[in-house]
This record gives C-alpha cells, structure tokens and sequence, in this order.
C-alpha cells in the first residue's frame, strides 16, 4: 500500500559524506497524521514539513541518521472504514556518545498489532525507545544500523564486535517477524536464521 505521509532526515549544516553521520540529524514528517505518525505530539494532519517532536521524547539529544514509514487506509485491522496504521521507526544515537555505541531504534504512530515494539499496544504521537523482552532499549549490547516498516510490524538490523556481528530483530505480527511464533509481540525479537543478516528490507 502507498503511504499517505512522509518523513525525511534533514540537517542544518551539509550533511558529511558516508560513512560519516551527521550529528544534527532531524526527521521531519507531513501529510496525514490519523495515528499520530508524524510524531509531533498530536494527530492533525500537515501539508508541510514539521519536526518530529525532540523535547518531550525518546529524541532528545539524539541525532536521527536513517528513517521508515508506513501508513495508508488499505490496511483495516478494525474492519472497512477504521483507519488503524501508519507509523513511522527512526535509528538515532547520543550525540553525547558515538554511534557504534549509542544508535537505538526509535518508534511513533499507530501500534494495534505492537508494530511499535514498545512493550505495550498503544499508540504514541511522540517517539519512544524500541524494546526487548527485558525490558531495555534495542538491542543492549549492541546498536541498531537500519530499520524498516511495514504494516503489521518493524524490523531492525543490529551490529556488535562479536560474532555473530549481524542480527536481525522484528516485532508485530507473528507471521511479519520470523521467529517461527504466529502470535503478537509488542517488544523486538530476534529473527531465526543461519548466519549473520546484513541487510534487511
């Protein structure tokens, strides 16, 4: 389904060149805004850029470096007619740390099915930290390098020194997340495979 909002990764200065991150990364979204998944802090919708809420959320002092959205009234987890996603995942670390060290997935919008991954099924119009089972912040020990969406659930990809240095995290529906569990989850867990996961869509 197209996504009826957007959001990007802007910076106030030029961005530098990869593999370097900026350290002033904000995301800003527009267009609907049903579920809060613009992520300023209210459901009205926006026909121009407005920043994702930093002040009052799991952003503050952080720099966003990658961003997904997902979102449209083709996904009827309420029956025709009930609008029930749209919400919007980010990678951001502390500016005050490094990224190898600090990068965390951060979730906001709609989360009927726990596509969030913070431990609980209700919706956020601000960003909060993606969890584990623990509860802690994703992924402990290690940082997150990407994050996707889709309509049911999120993944993130992580990295730490040892091996295996690649894995794969989801949460949301059973059947998005690849655990080989068909029920629900509101909190990251890792994905079932063979070896180390480097990319993921």
């Amino acid at each position: 389904a197209e996504s009826d909002f957007t959001c990007v990764v802007a910076t106030t200065s030029s961005p530098p060149a990869p593999p370097a991150v900026p350290s002033d990364g904000r995301a800003y979204c527009w267009g609907r805004n049903y579920n809060g998944q613009l992520g300023n802090n209210n459901t009205n919708d926006q026909s121009l850029p407005v920043a994702v809420n930093t002040a009052s959320s799991s952003l503050n002092g952080k720099s966003v470096i990658s961003i997904s959205s997902e979102g449209s009234d083709n996904f009827w987890s309420g029956g025709p007619g009930t609008i029930n996603n749209g919400h919007t995942c980010v990678v951001a670390y502390n500016t005050a740390g490094s990224v190898a060290s600090t990068s965390r997935a951060h979730c906001w919008g709609s989360n009927d099915t726990g596509e969030l991954g913070i431990g609980t099924t209700t919706g956020s119009s601000l960003p909060q930290f993606v969890k584990t089972l623990s509860p802690s912040a994703l992924p402990g020990s290690s940082n997150v390098v990407s994050v996707v969406t889709n309509a049911p659930g999120s993944c993130a990809l992580t990295y730490r020194t040892t091996a295996p240095n690649y894995k794969a995290y989801c949460w949301g529906l059973g059947s998005s997340r690849g655990d080989g569990v068909s029920t629900m989850t509101s909190h990251a867990v890792a994905v079932n495979d063979s070896g180390n996961v480097f990319a993921i869509n």
